[in-house]
């Protein structure tokens, strides 16, 4: 088997989606806190306590800036590796079964400048068995001939990178690391439609389940300052 570095598919990106910070969560929790005087609240200075509890949405989350830090870095860093966990759990087994792909570990996070052209890929180890998976290709060959005939054919404002041809795709020696990538993601497609669920959406409440979000906030004012 021979081992690569790829992007693992289904997963969007962090930027303004589900697997972003929720930070609008912390916030409740903050205002409940206030409410309740509790931990997020005991924190407060004296005068801060008084002026708490009649703010609105905009000035609470001025005033938990004052006081919290948040490291989304490295949320963003466990909510990869977390993610992986639970994509390895969906479908590790048939992966390594029916196509000989086996996910190995989380790499990094790669995330563009910008989001105009690119976005947020986490970058992940696999070992595979390219004959293996030559031949499940062949065994689905109308059905990947036309998912490729769509994901690889360039138009305006896309550039196509790889090949639209299946006979091309598959006379290689060794497979790129974006065709592997394309080569899973055709495999859960290809599974989505036996099933009535959103897949990504699962693997986010999977990945949410082992997240906790008080974890990455440190307090950077206290009371007494």
């Amino acid at each position: 088997m021979t081992k690569k570095i790829i992007y693992l598919p289904l997963f969007s990106w962090f930027y303004y989606s589900i697997h972003s910070f929720d930070y609008d969560y912390i916030i409740e929790m903050f205002s409940s806190d206030i409410t309740c005087e509790e931990w997020f609240y005991l924190n407060l200075s004296d005068e801060d306590k008084k002026l708490a509890k009649d703010l609105d949405y905009s000035d609470l989350s001025d005033l938990f800036d004052k006081y919290y830090d948040i490291d989304y870095e490295e949320y963003d860093i466990d909510y990869c590796s977390e993610y992986l966990e639970a994509f390895k759990k969906e479908f590790s087994e048939n992966l390594l079964k029916d196509i000989w792909i086996e996910l190995l570990e989380y790499k990094w996070l790669s995330s563009p400048t910008y989001y105009n052209f690119d976005t947020d890929h986490i970058n992940i180890e696999v070992n595979y068995n390219i004959k293996k998976i030559k031949q499940y290709l062949l065994n689905n060959k109308e059905a990947f001939s036309e998912y490729i005939l769509k994901a690889n054919t360039s138009y305006d404002g896309f550039s196509a990178y790889g090949t639209n041809v299946f006979e091309e795709y598959i006379s290689k020696d060794d497979f790129e690391a974006f065709e592997l990538t394309q080569i899973i993601d055709f495999y859960i497609e290809e599974y989505a439609k036996t099933i009535d669920e959103d897949i990504e959406l699962k693997l986010y409440y999977n990945t949410s389940d082992n997240i906790y979000l008080t974890d990455y906030i440190t307090l950077i004012n206290n009371k007494d300052d």
